[in-house]
């Protein structure tokens, strides 16, 4: 199994990665930073926009993690949306 396949597999039980963001979203966001090294290539607003990307994520497995069900004001559109 590799990485994404892994935490597909632990969100099933756990329920921690709101389900929009498991798919190439969160390919997307997890190789610049992790796996590609592009991240010293980049200019500084791309370097923002992943991070910000990121942070909007952990944000929202957070919410989902201590159980919170209203809504959230994404750091990314700045618009309301359900966790």
């Amino acid at each position: 199994m590799n990485i994404h396949q892994k935490l597909v597999k632990s969100n099933e039980m756990l329920r921690f990665i709101p389900s929009n963001h498991l798919g190439e979203d969160l390919k997307d966001l997890r190789n610049p930073l992790f796996h590609t090294g592009n991240i010293p290539f980049m200019d500084s607003e791309e370097i923002y926009n992943i991070y910000s990307k990121y942070f909007d994520l952990l944000v929202r497995i957070y919410l989902n993690i201590i159980g919170y069900q209203g809504e959230y004001i994404s750091r990314i559109s700045y618009s309301k949306s359900k966790v």
